[in-house]
């Protein structure tokens, strides 16, 4: 979002220079100070992405596809083998620029989400595709140009964190706070710090806000982006 507002700032500027002025060599000169700036932007952008711990919840209710990312890492699970997952999940990756994921783990789903998550990501490089022991695929599905694994549940230990999951609930544990991520709420959820629940109705203007959230605070897990900060403080906003 802010790229976008600092790209619009940037073509107001070589237009107004280009009306203003009218002289190629303006016009030429402010598009390479927009350019400068652009790419100085993007890479700030890039490196604060990189260094902050982030759970992004992709889709609404029963389309809950998570994507943990951290330090150049991305981890999958989705929760619900819904059969928009693939696209919510690639049209994430594309905009923000991740080429490679490095876990993808199937909590529930079918040939069909599966030939679906083939179709869609098979240009990122994956490099563990994980699925649900009780999941009947046929044979050979393969899933982001690799045969499964299959297991009963996932725990990924990551740089700085670690995320498990099991019987349905994602469980991300980071700078001592454990975030809880599911979408049934009468599914059984372990003790947390943060729980993201799909169908729970909360109040927005204060689990959207813009300031850290209190602990315990209990979150809409509709199409949002939740950050951990090293000293525990927390911001929450909803994607677009």
């Amino acid at each position: 979002e802010k790229l976008h507002t600092l790209a619009a700032f940037m073509s107001f500027i070589v237009c107004a220079v280009y009306f203003l002025t009218r002289k190629r060599l303006a016009v030429c000169a402010a598009l390479s100070a927009a350019f400068t700036v652009m790419l100085t932007g993007y890479f700030i952008c890039r490196n604060r992405f990189d260094e902050e711990l982030r759970i992004h919840i992709l889709g609404r209710k029963d389309e809950a596809v998570i994507a943990v990312t951290y330090g150049g890492r991305t981890d999958v699970f989705d929760l619900t083998g819904d059969r928009k997952n693939p696209d919510h999940l690639y049209k994430f990756l594309t905009a923000y620029g991740i080429e490679s994921i490095n876990s993808l783990y199937l909590d529930t789903a079918s040939n069909y989400i599966a030939s679906a998550y083939e179709s869609k990501l098979y240009a990122f490089d994956t490099e563990c595709v994980m699925s649900h022991e009780d999941i009947i695929l046929c044979e050979e599905q393969r899933i982001c140009s690799q045969l499964p694994f299959y297991t009963k549940a996932c725990t990924v230990n990551a740089n700085v964190y670690t995320a498990d999951m099991r019987d349905g609930v994602l469980t991300v544990e980071a700078y001592g706070k454990r975030i809880a991520v599911c979408i049934d709420e009468d599914t059984a959820q372990p003790e947390c710090d943060y729980l993201i629940c799909g169908d729970r109705e909360v109040d927005e203007k204060l689990v959207f806000s813009r300031y850290a959230a209190p602990d315990g605070i209990i979150c809409s897990g509709e199409n949002i982006e939740f950050t951990l900060y090293p000293d525990g403080k927390t911001y929450t906003r909803r994607l677009s």
